[in-house]
């Protein structure tokens, strides 16, 4: 009997990240971090976004975009089928607890890059992609898929009208080409 051993050939597109990245309402967040790779393993394609919520606001009511209040658009960025593939998985996880800001995050996709915080995600064209209810360090949630050319954004459910001081979440699309 012989073993032969099987390889993958790793493949990244725009060099391994989203084209879109994220808007400056995200990026603009006193030591918020924002970081995402877009990985390709044969016909499997997994996106990866990570934040650090820290210095973005929750809003102000239930369903606002949370974003750097004042600074512009707060997507997290475009999902492609070129370069995302065509998503049929989302998970989200809370990898450190939410702090001072909305615990209760939901993750939407929407037509527009327009959003920004302290705007209601209603006025987008929006579709719910995870309904996490309220999030505490370890939580895993998982959602319906992202259609084509959407952006994704995070939307507080509590009200809280608050910069967060701590938060970290992982948002994991997996796709296939």
């Amino acid at each position: 009997m012989s073993l032969t051993k099987a390889t993958s050939r790793i493949i990244s597109l725009n060099d391994g990240v989203l084209s879109t990245g994220a808007g400056i309402g995200i990026t603009s967040g006193t030591n918020t971090v924002y970081a995402n790779s877009v990985i390709r393993e044969g016909s499997i394609v997994t996106t990866t976004i990570i934040v650090d919520l820290t210095g973005l606001s929750a809003g102000g009511s239930a369903g606002d975009i949370i974003g750097t209040n004042g600074s512009g658009v707060a997507h997290l960025g475009q999902i492609t089928a070129s370069e995302c593939g065509t998503i049929f998985a989302v998970r989200m996880e809370c990898l450190e607890l939410l702090a001072t800001g909305d615990t209760d995050v939901d993750l939407y996709s929407a037509d527009e890059a327009t959003g920004v915080e302290d705007t209601a995600i209603s006025a987008l064209t929006e579709t719910q992609i995870i309904n996490s209810g309220t999030l505490s360090a370890g939580s895993v949630v998982y959602g319906d898929t992202v259609a084509s050319d959407q952006y994704l954004y995070l939307v507080g459910q509590d009200g809280n009208d608050a910069v967060y001081t701590g938060g970290k979440l992982k948002i994991t699309l997996i796709g296939y080409a």
